[in-house]
């Protein structure tokens, strides 16, 4: 690659990517990529913790009836 990448998180909702490259485009590209993947990954992450969550409610739900 030959480029130099930081990656910021801003609070719970932003984040910033720099990736320096001498060639302009394949800054763009790998920042770009890099950006998709995070988001990814996010999205992945969020969905395993939502997928949690209504296992716990719902295991709580059935517990309730039971009573």
């Amino acid at each position: 690659m030959g480029g130099f990448a930081t990656l910021q998180v801003k609070g719970t909702d932003a984040f910033l990517i720099e990736f320096v490259h001498h060639n302009p485009q394949k800054a763009a590209e790998v920042a770009n990529r890099l950006a998709a993947l995070f988001i990814e990954q996010t999205e992945g992450e969020r969905a395993r913790q939502a997928s949690e969550g209504f296992q716990f409610i719902d295991s709580q739900l059935v517990l309730a009836r039971k009573e």
